[in-house]
């Protein structure tokens, strides 16, 4: 009987199919799995067709519904994330890389000078801000009354065909030289060219100021200790008045191209553009002014 199907003729509802290997019978396949399958071009194996969830007559609706819950995100990801896909959503949003890239470039040129050397930072943007792309280029602006400091806001508009208008925290650093004490000094110290030296600092955080002109530091006398590598501020330098009490000064009295000299007695000690009171010759009157020079003192007129 090799080689030989066994099995009695029977009507198309209910063919089966059977196959023979190595003289074998195989088993015949029930209608179930018959149902949603097709043959193959060779022989009589069957293959499930992957549409079968989705075709089978049977599936009731609310089972249809479950199936699709369970395949639409797998159906989804694999539109959404086809590099075609991600070049559309590219070419309608604008990207926050380059809103960053504008603010941070805006803030290094404002503030670069000299040899100091600026890094601005922006801060993170959410990636889920969808502005629409802008079809010009994007214009960054400091709102009116705005001072850069450490920590600025920056704007950036668009004056596209869609405008919008959005802001951008940016840290900047801002380093450049400035003098230090290269030791320790103690107060009342009259600085000379070898207690100071140069050092790189990030000028944004000192609010107290900084030096870095070494011949406004020779000569001048300590108001307080200075440990070494302390940045040497103007508020720790006590400089010598040049106009002592009781010396004779000019008090020089400017009004546009007039100027009027007189001369008069310094009532108190003074250093350069310190306020002192000076009483005048002529009129005997006390006056104030700015001190200029060792002999010049400036009056102010209101």
């Amino acid at each position: 009987m090799s080689g030989d199907v066994v099995g009695s003729e029977q009507t198309p509802a209910k063919r089966v199919h059977m196959q023979v290997k190595a003289g074998k019978i195989a088993q015949p396949a029930s209608a179930d799995n018959v149902v949603g399958r097709r043959e193959s071009d060779v022989g009589l194996l069957t293959i499930a067709s992957p549409l079968r969830h989705f075709s089978d007559s049977r599936v009731t609706r609310p089972c249809f519904r479950r199936r699709m819950r369970r395949w639409m995100p797998i159906l989804l990801l694999s539109v959404f994330c086809s590099p075609v896909m991600a070049q559309t959503v590219a070419m309608l949003w604008q990207s926050t890389d380059e809103i960053s890239r504008v603010a941070e470039d805006f803030l290094r040129d404002r503030v670069a000078r000299g040899d100091q050397r600026v890094e601005p930072q922006a801060g993170k943007l959410d990636a889920r801000l969808q502005l629409p792309k802008c079809s010009e280029a994007l214009q960054p602006f400091l709102r009116r009354g705005t001072e850069i400091r450490r920590r600025t806001i920056v704007g950036v508009r668009c004056n596209g065909q869609r405008p919008w208008k959005m802001y951008v925290p940016v840290d900047v650093v801002v380093t450049g030289t400035v003098l230090v004490a290269s030791q320790m000094l103690p107060k009342g110290h009259v600085l000379t060219d070898g207690d100071f030296t140069v050092a790189e600092r990030d000028i944004s955080r000192l609010q107290g100021g900084y030096m870095t002109d070494a011949a406004q530091l020779r000569g001048q006398r300590l108001k307080q200790p200075l440990p070494g590598g302390r940045v040497i501020t103007p508020s720790v330098l006590q400089a010598d008045p040049i106009v002592r009490r009781g010396q004779t000064v000019t008090l020089l009295v400017q009004q546009g191209s007039l100027s009027i000299r007189m001369s008069g007695t310094a009532l108190m000690d003074g250093v350069r553009n310190q306020r002192i009171r000076v009483e005048n010759h002529n009129s005997r009157r006390v006056v104030e002014g700015l001190v200029r020079s060792r002999e010049l003192v400036e009056v102010l007129i209101n």
